[in-house]
């Protein structure tokens, strides 16, 4: 006599031919380690910029080292006439570095991994001997693309910009001064359309931290001649006028005074950034308000608030 099936052991194979059973939860692959027998490097670089010549002898001394499994590819970008779409706009216009195509790039394990973006000019998230790192670690087959979620919580500290309105002589001259991380980077004495000192570099302070909002290399930085004079840009946006009487007052030109304001404000950039973060790349838990400043050094009573006021005394 054949034993019926108990009404338990039916549900339960109703209930696995159903829904099957639950899958264990599998870990994501770590991404491929890059080829060490063949590693493409493609270095779009500026052969005009002095702290890039370092760069580009660098990757020629590597290679040369390693020219059967080194692949150097050099893009100028001074002309601005090369680019690839998959890492931005079809012209590259800041230094970009990629490793068999990734630019953003891992290795080491536990306390000693690094991550670091190899875009944007050294000094300014990377340095050299970041790039040696990496490329050595690609030669023993350690460097592989970032995670995921390493590439996309990997940022620059954002620079504090700030206006700021000083008095100074006998006479109580009043001085504006533009702050990047409590160093004075520029200084004007002269007003524009009526427009004093310590207002005109609180406008330029506002228009460079909505700049900064966005991604943004100090490349993006330049002069233009306009109406006898010359602007100090951030992209598409005026920063500050450098007028006649600005360069009356340094016994300079318009244009020469904007191209020094330039040369300050961009080293400012790329100072501000390599030190608070020792010139590596960092990630969103590491200073939370992404100054890179300890707020007890702001001097206050010379600071200009959000509706720009210049400070002026009564």
């Amino acid at each position: 006599m054949r034993r019926s099936t108990g009404p338990a052991l039916i549900t339960m194979i109703l209930l696995v031919a159903l829904f099957g059973c639950e899958p264990e939860e599998q870990e994501a692959p770590r991404p491929t380690i890059i080829n060490s027998d063949r590693v493409v490097i493609t270095a779009f670089i500026s052969s005009a910029s002095e702290p890039e010549q370092a760069t580009l002898e660098l990757l020629h001394r590597i290679q040369a080292d390693h020219p059967e499994r080194i692949i150097l590819r050099i893009h100028d970008i001074t002309d601005c006439t090369h680019g690839v779409t998959q890492w931005g706009p079809d012209e590259l216009e800041t230094v970009t570095i990629a490793f068999n195509d990734n630019i953003t790039v891992s290795w080491g394990e536990g306390d000693d991994r690094r991550t670091i973006c190899f875009r944007h000019p050294p000094g300014f998230a990377w340095t050299n001997d970041d790039l040696h790192e990496a490329i050595q670690a690609a030669l023993r087959g350690e460097l592989r693309p970032a995670e995921p979620e390493e590439a996309e919580g990997l940022r620059m500290i954002d620079p504090r910009v700030r206006g700021q309105s000083i008095r100074v002589g006998d006479a109580g001259d009043e001085v504006g001064q533009l702050i990047v991380n409590d160093q004075p980077v520029i200084n004007i004495t002269e007003s524009e359309d009526c427009t004093a000192p310590g207002r005109r570099v609180a406008a330029a302070a506002s228009v460079l931290e909505e700049a900064l909002e966005q991604p943004f290399t100090p490349s993006q930085l330049s002069v233009r001649r306009l109406d006898g004079a010359a602007a100090l840009m951030a992209g598409e946006e005026i920063l500050l006028m450098a007028t006649r009487a600005d360069a009356r007052a340094e016994d300079t030109g318009p244009f020469a005074l904007a191209q020094s304001w330039h040369g300050s404000l961009r080293s400012a950039l790329i100072t501000a950034a390599a030190t608070s973060n020792g010139g590596n790349a960092l990630n969103n838990s590491q200073d939370p308000d992404g100054t890179g400043l300890d707020d007890s050094h702001d001097p206050g009573d010379n600071d200009l608030d959000d509706n720009h006021d210049s400070g002026d005394k009564d």
